[in-house]
């Protein structure tokens, strides 16, 4: 299945692994192949995860407190936030309409 990735979503992944790798060398890095890892999990079984409102679910990282919001839309997968899990759980709801039809 496709995976689209929103470029918000990808600037999420971005400055995480930038703060990981601030905290210590590699730990960036560790971030990004956690991020991958879920990613490919959901694409194999897009059906699991916790189910959220709107159609959406959330799969979250094994190692780091984050985890991966998305939404099957027209055959592809979509990302809508790479989010922390302890800090405002909602925020990403105001994305559903980037990818409304």
């Amino acid at each position: 299945m496709r995976v689209h990735i929103l470029s918000v979503a990808q600037q999420e992944v971005e400055e995480a692994s930038d703060y990981y790798e601030q905290q210590r060398d590699g730990l960036g890095h560790r971030f990004i192949l956690e991020f991958e890892k879920t990613l490919l999990a959901i694409q194999a079984f897009p059906g699991l995860g916790t189910k959220l409102e709107e159609n959406c679910r959330r799969r979250r990282f094994k190692k780091f407190p984050y985890g991966i919001v998305f939404r099957v839309h027209q055959g592809a997968i979509v990302v809508l936030a790479v989010m922390h899990l302890r800090r405002m759980p909602g925020y990403w709801k105001d994305r559903l309409g980037e990818i409304e039809e």
